[in-house]
Parts: structure tokens; C-alpha cells; sequence
């Protein structure tokens, strides 16, 4: 058999089967039912596809919005903390001094030394700065705190 003839027996075949109606309803039937299958796959995939997608989307966008916020908000962060960091530090190094220069004079008592360490108040070490530059003894001092 010729291949022009294979097409046109084929050709005929459809033409007869589209006429009757229960293959034509079969057609419908098998019409919907792929739809619903391929919707039914689609729901399937899609929280693993969206899951994906989001990998992706973090991957692509968080690094960049990442590197566009950090250097913002190191600024920020840093005015934010740099002054009352420098202050503590200050406060801190007052401290070591009032004590290096009342050690000079004798042993203070741990809790004094903690006491003395642990002020932040700029008014009250620089009074106990300068009392601790006067003092001839611990005692004195301490009386005078």
C-alpha cells in the first residue's frame, strides 16, 4: 500500500468515527479527564515549585538586599552605640585611674574596688578623681566618697 493511501484509508477512518456520537462523547470524556489529571498534577507540584521558586527568589534577591541594607545599618548602629560605648569606655578609664592612684596609697577593699569600677557617672568620678589625687591614705579616701 502506498503511504498516500495509508493517509487517506486513516483520514477516512476519523471521518467515520467522529460521526458517531458515543465515540464523540468518548472523546469529551477522555478531554476532560486529562484536564482534570493535568490539574490535579499541576496542585500536586505546586508547593514543591513554589518552594523552589523561593530558594531561588532568596538566592537571588536576599544577597543584594543584604549588601544594599548592611552598610545602612552598620552606620546607623554604630552613631547609635558608639556614643555611649565611648562614654563606658571613659568612665571605665577614669575608674582604673582613681584606683591605680589610691592603690599608691595602700589595699582597698574589693568591694570599694567594685563600687569605684562599676560608676558611670561622669560628676561623681570626677570628684573621686580628684579626692583620690588629695588623699594621703585609703582611708581618707574612703571617707571622703
Amino acid at each position: 500500500m502506498h503511504p498516500d493511501e495509508k493517509i487517506r484509508n486513516i483520514h477516512e477512518r476519523v471521518k467515520y468515527l467522529k460521526r458517531d456520537r458515543k465515540l464523540e462523547a468518548g472523546y469529551m470524556t477522555m478531554e476532560e479527564y486529562i484536564r482534570e489529571e493535568a490539574e490535579r498534577r499541576a496542585k500536586l507540584m505546586a508547593p514543591s515549585i513554589a518552594e523552589s521558586m523561593a530558594e531561588t527568589l532568596a538566592e537571588t534577591l536576599a544577597k543584594p538586599m543584604a549588601e544594599t541594607l548592611a552598610k545602612p545599618m552598620a552606620e546607623s548602629m554604630a552613631e547609635t552605640l558608639a556614643k555611649p560605648m565611648a562614654e563606658s569606655l571613659a568612665a571605665s578609664k577614669v575608674a582604673q585611674s582613681i584606683l591605680s592612684l589610691v592603690a599608691e596609697l595602700g589595699t582597698i577593699p574589693a568591694e570599694e574596688q567594685q563600687r569605684i569600677a562599676g560608676e558611670q557617672d561622669d560628676e561623681t568620678l570626677e570628684k573621686w578623681l580628684k579626692l583620690a589625687a588629695r588623699s594621703t591614705t585609703v582611708e581618707e579616701f574612703l571617707s571622703g566618697m
